[in-house]
Formats: C-alpha cells, sequence, structure tokens
C-alpha cells in the first residue's frame, strides 16, 4: 500500500498512517490544514457511525422508505389489483402522476442514508429535499384520498391509508431528526 506520510502537507483531521486506498474510502475529504471537528471515529453505541444520536435509525428509516417505494410501483406496474384501492380512469390517472416524484423522494431518501453513514456534508440538504417532497407528496394523496372516500375501500384503501401514515410520519422524523442535528450534520460544533 502507498503511505500518505511522506506527502508534503499534513491531514490534521486523523488520516495520517491511511493507505491510499483507504483514504480514499474515508468518509471525509480532508482540505490541507483545516480541520474538522467529526473525523472518522468508531463509535460503538451507534453501531460503528460517527455521527449524530440515532444515526442507524435514521439511515435504516432511509433505506426502507425508499425499498418501499420501489415496491409500490414495481407492484403497481405489474400486479396492480395487489395496491389499487379502486378501478376506473380518474383514480388511474392520479396514481400514475406520482412515479417520478415517489422516485425523487426515493432519491433523497437514499443520498440522505448514504449520506449519514459517510459524513457527508450534502447529507442535510438532502435530508430536508426529502422531508419536503414527502410532506407535499403526503398532502396530496391525502387530501385526494379524503376527497374520494379512498379509504373506506375494502384492504387496499387501508393499504393507501398505511402509505400516508408511514408518509407522513417519516416526513416528520426526518424534518425533526435533521433540524435538531443539523449543526452535526454540518460538520460544525453545536
Amino acid at each position: 500500500p502507498h503511505d500518505l506520510s511522506g506527502m508534503p502537507w499534513r491531514y490534521p483531521c486523523g488520516f495520517e498512517g491511511l493507505s491510499i486506498w483507504e483514504f480514499a474510502r474515508a468518509p471525509r475529504i480532508c482540505v490541507p490544514n483545516t480541520t474538522f471537528p467529526h473525523a472518522p471515529t468508531i463509535d460503538d453505541h451507534n453501531g460503528g457511525m460517527a455521527g449524530p444520536k440515532n444515526s442507524r435509525s435514521i439511515v435504516t428509516a432511509c433505506f426502507l422508505g425508499a425499498a418501499v417505494i420501489l415496491a409500490y410501483w414495481c407492484a403497481w406496474f405489474t400486479h396492480r389489483s395487489a395496491v389499487a384501492a379502486t378501478t376506473g380512469p380518474v383514480y388511474f390517472g392520479f396514481e400514475n402522476a406520482f412515479p417520478a416524484a415517489d422516485g425523487w423522494l426515493a432519491l433523497c431518501l437514499v443520498g440522505a442514508g448514504i449520506g449519514v453513514l459517510r459524513g457527508w456534508r450534502s447529507t442535510l440538504l438532502f435530508l430536508w429535499m426529502g422531508a419536503g417532497a414527502g410532506a407535499y407528496l403526503f398532502f396530496m394523496d391525502v387530501l385526494y384520498d379524503l376527497e374520494h372516500g379512498i379509504w373506506g375501500k375494502g384492504g387496499n384503501g387501508l393499504v393507501e391509508l398505511g402509505i400516508n401514515l408511514v408518509t407522513g410520519i417519516l416526513t416528520i422524523i426526518l424534518g425533526r431528526w435533521s433540524w435538531v442535528h443539523r449543526a452535526e450534520l454540518q460538520g460544525s460544533t453545536p
């Protein structure tokens, strides 16, 4: 392995002695002669991740949220009757308007999850974009469902209610957690 210790500058944030490959995979990028307060460390109570409290739970929520979105749309396009609360062109037209927005939400959730794991400074942006997209989709979907009585249309109506509840709860959790931990996520001391 190539050792960075012979380089003409020093990395004061804990990367001395790493091989070039270990350095390339490190979660923070150090600029010569700067210090990052949250250098990579092992944090046993947080599953080996350095970061804000409950990081593991947030990462899990982000990845599960993205997986559920993907599963829903796979079911919608391959076996629509498994998830469709009702039939008819108006309902199908409404639901068919969601894939791009849900895709954006899933992308934000994956970016946030990876960002928390890797310690990216853009994590806060991904979390807030995801929370904003989630809130918008939640209110739009709930309003349609209330106006058309979707929740009362059998088992699939209850599935739709469940999707609405999970979306609303995840949105609140991500928004609140990212607000409370914004200083840590930006890499500055609280």
